[in-house]
């Protein structure tokens, strides 16, 4: 009996996937005895889950399906997301598929407590606090590896989005196919693909609301920035694709150049020697700084901009410093340059003041010139190099950040300044000395503009209260 097309695509499908293991080192042929697979409940992570249901047939491995619930979203649509990833695992279980699901809860607030520590916003602390639970779930199961869903229109997303923060050579070149026990065996297959193989099955998926939502970076890059690309460029997927293998390729012999660390000292530090330090070349340098802080403290993301400036500030030997950049502390003293974990509070800087009339105010960190005229609908802050034309009138508060503070987005949309504070890789150690302008002439009492030239980054501006 011939094939139908449908159920072809179906086979070759499942080959892509197996396929895309075998390139992240993972031969299901080799006897494995259990797979992981990280389930949300949308298209991409069904996919996976019933094409490694289909190949555990094939090979007889157990799969292990964990999904978590970051309770970030209204319960009806998160809740209801692990009961449907339940569900799905329950019925291929009864279909005779040697599938185990694990839903696992964080506690409410959890991520908006890890976002407030991490100063990196609320996407990166789920992130991080999955990737937790994942780690543990392969832990407590014995598990070779675990697959996650990324598909290539992330690995695009990516890609782009770190282009535009400016990223590092290493995350330039995208999301890897394999990093520690994690693997990516659907990286090179495009969306299109997976919601055919769904939609052939018959297998329904959720949708996550918050994908809409443009004051996410991402997500301006999904729904706006592609598909103008893909209406004047084409050919530009295969072309950044291509580009991010070769940064790849370059940065993994960078990272081949990187010497060994130290072993860890008593007190958990790691020190270098300043001298030998200061010989290596830049790129090598940096990358076995941020070696260091990763292994003091592997949860705290670092940024760029921080490491950056100490492999800078370590060349003059001459001048001893102390550095901060959330949990981690790196001080040059005595030819010698100490990374450690900082676990003590660092006192909260808080400014606030009224401004009622031009003039030139004082700041920490910064000098503020104001220009307008009472009773007028504008004023003009400039703020280091850029004047920023404000609509407000006197009087006015120049204060800086509150955890909770929000700002009107060009959508219509209020945003998380600590989410935009992230998007522009601002340093959490920077984020108190930014000044905000508040407007004080509505009962709301609203942020209109986040000064962030005052530090080197970028304004944001309404353009009308």
């Amino acid at each position: 009996m011939p094939v139908s097309a449908d159920s072809g695509f179906s086979v070759e499908f499942e080959r892509r996937v197996e396929s895309g293991l075998r390139k992240c080192g993972v031969d299901l042929s080799s006897g494995i005895q259990s797979c992981g697979v990280a389930v949300s409940g949308g298209a991409d992570s069904v996919s996976l889950l019933m094409s490694m249901a289909a190949l555990s047939l094939r090979y007889g491995f157990r799969l292990y399906v964990i999904t978590v619930n970051h309770f970030i979203r209204p319960d009806d649509e998160t809740v209801t997301d692990a009961e449907f990833v339940s569900g799905l695992c329950g019925r291929l279980s009864a279909a005779g598929f040697d599938v185990l699901c694990s839903v696992r809860n964080l506690g409410r607030g959890e991520v908006s407590a890890e976002a407030a520590g991490r100063g990196h916003g609320v996407e990166e602390a789920a992130r991080f606090l999955r990737y937790r639970e994942f780690s543990r779930f392969a832990e407590e199961n014995g598990l070779p590896f675990l697959a996650t869903a990324h598909n290539s229109g992330d690995q695009l997303e990516t890609i782009l989005m770190r282009f535009l923060q400016g990223a590092s050579l290493d995350g330039a070149s995208g999301i890897r196919r394999r990093r520690g026990i994690f693997v990516r065996p659907l990286i090179g297959i495009q969306r299109s693909d997976i919601e055919r193989y769904l939609n052939i099955k018959g297998i329904l998926w959720r949708t996550d609301s918050t994908n809409s939502d443009t004051s996410y970076l991402r997500n301006r890059i999904r729904h706006e920035l592609v598909p103008f690309l893909d209406s004047s460029f084409p050919g530009w997927r295969t072309s950044v694709v291509n580009g991010a293998e070769k940064l790849r390729a370059d940065s993994d012999f960078l990272n081949a150049l990187v010497p060994e660390l130290p072993p860890v000292q008593p007190d958990g530090s790691v020190v270098l020697d300043a001298d030998s330090f200061s010989a290596l070349d830049f790129p090598v340098a940096r990358r076995l700084l941020l070696k260091a802080c990763n292994r003091v403290s592997s949860d705290q993301r670092i940024s760029d901009a921080f490491v950056s400036d100490v492999v800078c500030s370590a060349g003059n030997k001459t001048r001893g410093f102390d550095k901060y950049a959330g949990k981690v502390r790196i001080s040059l003293k005595n030819g010698n340059l100490y990374v450690r974990k900082y676990s003590e509070r660092l006192t909260d800087l808080c400014f606030s003041a009224i401004i009622r009339e031009s003039g030139v105010y004082g700041f920490p960190g910064c000098e503020i010139c104001v220009d307008g005229v009472p009773g007028g609908t504008s004023v003009e802050i400039t703020c280091g190099e850029k004047t920023a034309v404000v609509r407000t009138d006197f009087p006015f508060r120049i204060r800086n950040f509150r955890t909770d503070d929000r700002i009107l987005a060009a959508d219509g949309k209020m945003r998380r300044i600590a989410d935009i504070f992230a998007d522009w890789h601002i340093p959490p150690e920077m984020r108190p000395m930014i000044p905000l302008v508040q407007e004080l002439s509505s009962p709301e009492q609203n942020i209109i503009s986040i000064l962030g030239s005052a530090a080197g980054f970028s304004d944001w501006t309404v353009k009308s209260v």
